[in-house]
């Protein structure tokens, strides 16, 4: 199922990789490399007519015209526009070894305050098991042009993200040791260019058949250009845990210190943390619940975010050719001045709310209508707004 979000206005997550799993479905690929979460709830996705031993090839050509209102063209500036986009999509995947998404995306506004443009994304993933080890790569790229609530203007960027996971261990009943190595790059016109490289090592504790818990600790280096160099380490414990066949939480949470070098100041332990939690009562119903909090840089020279966000989603099968999704989410961001020991410099609290309607026809077209509103509230003006949008998508996928 394509999710229709509130394009624009969502605030920026890690600049990392997410690496793949190999069950994906292009209907599932809203950001492509993400694991899919097919459910009852969810419209199922036709077998590909393109397959070729274990390639097997995914296409899909989709249509959505967007109706916006109150959209950030500047800070304190909204305006009405009409969006048009239009998304042909290529997925290839050889068996569990490897896949290859690439998503180009054409958009044309309505307002003359926003341009037009051209996005694309790519993501490649591999994975190898050799012996008692378990070797994942994922490689993605993403262009884009879209409004951010960070800067309240259209922001043309590109992001590269490289991830790659080590894994020692297969046995479920037995210790393991995991490292991952992330690299991300962001470029942004006329704002700082980031650069943050990480690593995460852990080892995993099984505690039972439904039970994993995880302690680790990891550290990283982000460069700004122009802005400032932050070094930081992360102590963490994690767990995954499901008692039932339709119940499934899996959470992480530790404490983040940072050093910016070139002031030499300090910033006291900030908590991290991710979870979500995924509950199945019926076949037909999915409820889902997700907690984030973070730090990263900023769009912004000499500056980072701490932001924490909680969003839940309720979807839902109707009458066996329906699919209803309603999700709401309230976050937190601080921005912090890396020029002033870390001055909390603005505040945003945007909360939103979102329904979307799903039908599919002939197992390969889907026809899709949301509503969505978003409301900010910042501490400098011009940064707070009230944005509406209501769409019609339609998708035709082999």
């Amino acid at each position: 199922m394509t999710s229709i979000g509130l394009k624009g206005q969502i605030l920026p997550g890690p600049l990392t990789a997410v690496m793949p799993t190999f069950s994906q479905n292009y209907q599932n690929l809203q950001n492509p490399g993400q694991p899919a979460t097919t459910t009852a709830a969810e419209p199922p996705a036709p077998t590909s007519p393109f397959q070729y031993g274990p390639l097997v090839l995914h296409t899909n050509f989709s249509y959505q015209f967007t109706y916006e209102t109150g959209l950030q063209a500047a800070p304190g500036e909204p305006t009405d526009t009409t969006q048009q986009t239009y998304t042909p999509e290529i997925s290839a995947q050889d068996g569990s070894i490897w896949n290859l998404t690439y998503v180009p995306t054409w958009e044309k506004y309505s307002s003359p305050l926003f341009k037009s443009s051209f996005a694309q994304s790519a993501n490649l993933g591999a994975n190898f098991s050799p012996g008692d080890w378990s070797v994942a790569l994922a490689q993605s790229f993403s262009q884009s042009a879209d409004p951010l609530i960070e800067t309240g203007t259209q922001v043309r960027q590109q992001d590269y993200g490289t991830n790659l996971d080590f894994h020692f261990g297969n046995s479920s009943s037995s210790p393991s040791l995991e490292t991952t190595l992330q690299q991300s790059i962001r470029f942004a016109s006329g704002l700082p260019t980031v650069y943050d490289w990480s690593t995460q090592d852990w080892i995993h504790v099984p505690a039972s058949q439904q039970m994993d818990f995880a302690a680790g600790a990891g550290c990283g280096y982000t460069h700004q250009d122009p802005g400032f160099d932050m070094a930081y380490a992360r102590p963490e414990v994690r767990f995954n845990w499901k008692p039932t066949a339709t119940f499934y939480v899996d959470a992480e949470a530790g404490v983040q210190e940072t050093k910016l070098l070139a002031a030499a100041r300090s910033q006291d332990g900030s908590k991290i943390f991710n979870a979500n939690a995924t509950y199945q009562p019926w076949s037909a119903t999915t409820l889902a619940a997700e907690a984030n909090r973070q730090v990263s840089s900023s769009f912004e020279s000499n500056e980072v975010t701490e932001s924490t966000t909680f969003d839940v989603q309720w979807r839902q099968r109707l009458l066996s050719h329906f699919f209803l999704s309603v999700q709401a989410s309230s976050s937190t961001t601080d921005y912090l001045s890396t020029s002033s020991d870390l001055a909390n410099v603005r505040g945003d609290r945007p909360e939103s709310i979102e329904a979307s309607l799903t039908t599919v026809v002939f197992r390969r077209i889907n026809f899709q209508v949301s509503a969505s509103r978003t409301h900010n509230t910042s501490t400098v003006q011009g940064f707070g707004f009230t944005t509406g949008q209501y769409s019609f998508q339609a998708s035709l996928g082999f």
